[in-house]
């Protein structure tokens, strides 16, 4: 099992600005990617009281990068972002082993 973890330059990367992120985000390796993502749970769960001022393009975003390419292991990163997005109803969602979006609920 692998683990994902982030530390204080991903802190800074994220707070850097929605450009920014995503810039190092394309450039960055899998577990770098799965770093940072996991990190900007730390900007949507209210139980941190931190955010960042792109929060709406960031979840677009992501909801973009789930039909990406990108590997099953980024892309249920980016779930786990996304399902802090009530307007979404991501809650009831997975990542298929052939990395395609399932979701129970069809409302969307």
């Amino acid at each position: 099992m692998q683990t994902t973890s982030y530390d204080e330059s991903h802190m800074k990367i994220v707070e850097s600005g929605f450009n920014k992120f995503k810039d190092h985000f394309a450039k960055s390796s899998d577990e770098d990617k799965n770093s940072l993502l996991f990190c900007l749970e730390r900007y949507v769960d209210p139980y941190f009281e931190t955010t960042v001022d792109y929060e709406s393009e960031l979840y677009d975003w992501l909801f973009e990068l789930l039909g990406s390419d990108e590997p099953i292991r980024v892309k249920e990163h980016a779930l786990d972002v996304l399902t802090w997005d009530e307007s979404r109803n991501m809650s009831e969602c997975e990542i298929n082993s052939d990395g395609a979006l399932d979701c129970t609920d069809e409302e969307q």
